[in-house]
C-alpha cells in the first residue's frame, strides 16, 4: 500500500505562538507546517507545494492578505483557506469570505477552535489535492486557465506576451504532469482535480482586450442609409 502523503499547512504573517498552538491542536494528523512572512513567497510555493490548508493572518496585513486569499483560490482551488481576524471584525470576515476563505478564525485562538476548523478541512482535502509530483507552476496554471476557455496556443501567446513555442512547452508539461495526451482529456482531468471549473460559476475568463462595441453606420443629415 502506498504511503499517505503528509498533510501540509501554510501560514502567512503569523505570530510565533500560532504555529506551536496549531501543531499541538493537530497532533494526531501531524501536518507539516510552513510559515511565510510575505505574500509573494507563499504564492511562489502554493502551486507546487502540495498545500492542503492555507491560513492568513489579516492583522496589519489586511490588503495583502485579501489579495493572497483571492490569488490562492484562483491558482489552487483545492486548497482550503482560512483567515485569522480580530474578534468582532465582521467587515474583515466578509471580505475574506468573498476572497475565497472557507472560514474565519477569531482571536483569541484556542486549540479546540483550531482542531474543530482545521482538522476536518485537512481530512476533506485528501481526495481533492493533486499528487505532489503533478504540481503545476504559476505559469502553467495561467496557461491551463486559458486553455479551459477554448483559446488556441497563438491566442494564449498573445494574451501572456509569450512566444507560441513557450506556450506549447507549457502545454506539454501540463499534459505530462496530469498524465493526459489530448486537450479534451486535459480539460476533464484538470476539472476532476479541481484545477478548473466547468459549471460556469468560476470559469476563467480570457485576459485579452475587451472587444470594441459595434458602431452604427453614419448617415448624412437628411439622407437615409442605403439598403
Amino acid at each position: 500500500m502506498a504511503r499517505e502523503r503528509q498533510k501540509r499547512v501554510f501560514l502567512v504573517g503569523m505570530r510565533p505562538q500560532v504555529p506551536r498552538m496549531l501543531k499541538a491542536a493537530l497532533t494526531p494528523l501531524r501536518p507539516r507546517i510552513t510559515c511565510f512572512d510575505r505574500r509573494e513567497e507563499c504564492l511562489e510555493r502554493l502551486p507546487r507545494g502540495a498545500c492542503d490548508v492555507l491560513i492568513v493572518d489579516l492583522d496589519g496585513y489586511a490588503a495583502d492578505g485579501i489579495k493572497l486569499l483571492a490569488e490562492a483560490k484562483r491558482l489552487c482551488p483545492w486548497v482550503a483557506s482560512f483567515a485569522l481576524i480580530d474578534e468582532g471584525n465582521v467587515p474583515g470576515a466578509i471580505q475574506a469570505m468573498k476572497a475565497g476563505a472557507v472560514d474565519c478564525l477569531e482571536r483569541p485562538l484556542t486549540e479546540d477552535r483550531l482542531q474543530s476548523a482545521i482538522g476536518p478541512a485537512l481530512a476533506r482535502t485528501r481526495e481533492k489535492t493533486p499528487a505532489p509530483d503533478a504540481g503545476l507552476t504559476r505559469a502553467e496554471i495561467k496557461v491551463l486557465n486559458l486553455v479551459s476557455t477554448g483559446q488556441t496556443s497563438d491566442q494564449i501567446a498573445a494574451v501572456l506576451h509569450r512566444s507560441r513555442r513557450t506556450v506549447d512547452v507549457h502545454r506539454a508539461h501540463i499534459m505530462r504532469k496530469l498524465g493526459v495526451s489530448g486537450t479534451m482529456d486535459l480539460i476533464k482531468e484538470a476539472s476532476r482535480r479541481g484545477l478548473i471549473r466547468l459549471d460556469g460559476s468560476e470559469q476563467p475568463r480570457p485576459i485579452g482586450k475587451t472587444p470594441e462595441p459595434t458602431r452604427e453606420p453614419k448617415t448624412r443629415k437628411g439622407r437615409q442609409p442605403r439598403s
